[in-house]
């Protein structure tokens, strides 16, 4: 609609005639804002969403991390007991291979669950796409005013001179 009536507007200047739909232009124009407005009010909420939904991931993932990072330290510790009392079968010895075997298999359990919540919470560390630059292969950064370009404007400004 809104190029529709702009060709009838570029038209009406080439003829050099009175463009009758100057209101129809203005409505068109102020319902794509009123469209546009609640697109990027459902995409706020949609932000809001996820940001509170990733957080509760990286919440739970710190918590695993953490556990994770006592369970390691807690199989080194076993390790280096086991290699300090050597090779003989001592009832201490036994009982600390056991709960190592009993570490190393949390440990396998903690690092399934990690891993879905680690590729969730990644994109925290990443860039957003939108924030990139426009083409990967030329330089500069993205520009988020529209470009102005004299050739494209319809009528050239004038200073007006105040004598």
């Amino acid at each position: 609609e809104k190029n529709f009536l702009l060709a009838e507007q570029k038209e009406a200047r080439q003829r050099g005639a009175r463009w009758a739909n100057h209101g129809r232009l203005k409505k068109v124009k102020l319902s794509m804002k009123r469209i546009l407005t609640v697109l990027s009010r459902r995409e706020i909420h949609q932000q809001g969403l996820r940001a509170k939904d990733i957080l509760a991931k990286q919440q739970q993932r710190e918590e695993l991390e953490t556990q994770r990072f006592h369970l390691e330290e807690s199989m080194k510790v076993l390790q280096h007991r086991i290699r300090q009392a050597g090779p003989r079968d001592s009832l201490a010895s036994g009982a600390w291979k056991a709960s190592l075997q009993k570490y190393e298999v949390d440990h396998a359990n903690l690092l399934e669950e990690l891993a879905p919540l680690r590729k969730d919470t990644m994109q925290m560390l990443t860039l957003d796409w939108r924030y990139s630059r426009r083409y990967s292969d030329l330089p500069g950064a993205w520009r988020w005013r529209k470009e102005w370009v004299r050739a494209l404007q319809d009528r050239v400004w004038k200073p007006v001179r105040m004598h």
